[in-house]
């Protein structure tokens, strides 16, 4: 799944993960500013806590 995600993209990753709980995604990406962002799942999101 993850050399799928690789080749599918940001966008079509997001939806899929979104689509299928089944699999945990995080996706570090770097935004159109070249900024660094996160994504999460929210099935991993359920798995994890933030801490500061």
């Amino acid at each position: 799944v993850a050399t799928a995600c690789m080749v599918m993209g940001k966008d079509k990753t997001i939806e899929f993960l979104s689509d299928h709980p089944e699999f945990e995604g995080f996706l570090i990406y770097s935004d159109d500013s070249g900024n660094f962002r996160t994504w999460i799942s929210e099935s991993l999101k359920k798995n994890i806590s933030e801490t500061n």
